[in-house]
């Protein structure tokens, strides 16, 4: 994601700490907190330096912690008016010359142009890569809003669930905003089949990018039921039976959203752009490399 420098910004530290994994470092537990991390910590060679505590192992609080993922508390210089490249909330960027590393968020503006081309661009590819997709036995919107609400079962509930059912007649693409708003966290319902949730998923995927100022839970939703779908129910992607094109339509739509900066930053975050890699692995695709190892 492309951002402008709003504020400038000079190096606070000029000798940054650098973790790899299987690093044992000392925890200063009452240092407090600071906008470079939340964990003060030493080295084995004496350096000291912040950093978040994704980076240890089973971070407990306590006075020692195992590193298992790699980190850098390297800064940037910007001036106002740059033009970087953001990798999420925590504020890590790269400049035209390559150099990366954190500034403070305050500094930094998304780029609208490049969001707007971005988001104009994933819209269409969303569109033509599941124009096809239909629901055919799958579950519907209306169905599995009416399975969530239905908490016996009887022949009462029963008519309710099959009159539900008739009414998801539209193509995915005809679904109302409304009704999509109204019922923003559907994906997440347990009543959705694999079927269902492949002719849910575009038209979700596109409302999340049209409404993503104004309504970033459902976009929250989206992101984490896709993920979790891919990266934890192996058999329902299988069933789903997703086309190259619509995996990688899917890919981006979890990149765009996570660049956006929907997501918190907090240990999920890391779990979810893992978990997009991974996706564009299964098309033999790879992110940038920036976007995918910054550090935690």
């Amino acid at each position: 994601m492309k951002v402008i420098v709003v504020k400038p910004h000079t190096r606070e530290f000029e000798n940054p700490i650098i973790l790899s994994v299987g690093d044992r470092v000392q925890i200063d537990t009452k240092r407090g907190k600071h906008w470079l991390g939340n964990v003060f910590c030493t080295l084995p060679d004496g350096h000291t330096g912040w950093a978040w505590d994704q980076a240890f192992e089973n971070f407990d609080g306590s006075n020692e912690a195992t590193v298992d993922q790699e980190y850098s508390s390297q800064e940037l210089d910007v001036k106002i008016g740059e033009i970087l490249e953001g990798y999420g909330d925590d504020g890590w960027c790269t400049n035209v010359q390559g150099e990366t590393g954190w500034i403070p968020h305050e500094c930094i503006e998304i780029d609208s142009a490049d969001l707007k081309r971005r988001q104009t661009a994933l819209i269409a590819e969303i569109e033509i890569a599941f124009a096809s997709v239909e629901k055919g036995d799958g579950s519907g919107l209306r169905e599995s809003a009416q399975r969530d609400l239905t908490y016996t079962h009887n022949v009462e509930t029963l008519k309710l669930i099959l009159a539900a059912k008739a009414q998801d007649i539209e193509p995915w693409q005809d679904l109302s905003q409304e009704l999509l708003d109204y019922h923003f966290g559907a994906l997440t319902w347990i009543w959705t089949d694999p079927q269902g949730f492949r002719y849910l998923m575009p038209a979700y995927m596109r409302f999340s990018l049209r409404k993503i100022s104004e309504n970033t839970h459902f976009a929250e939703d989206t992101v984490q039921r896709i993920l979790e779908i891919i990266g934890r129910v192996s058999d329902w992607l299988k069933q789903m039976d997703l086309t190259v094109e619509q995996t990688r339509a899917a890919a981006r739509f979890c990149e765009l959203m996570l660049d956006m900066w929907v997501v918190p930053f907090n240990e999920g975050a890391y779990w979810q752009r893992n978990m997009t890699h991974q996706l564009y692995q299964t098309i033999s695709e790879e992110l940038s490399p920036n976007w995918f190892k910054r550090p935690v």
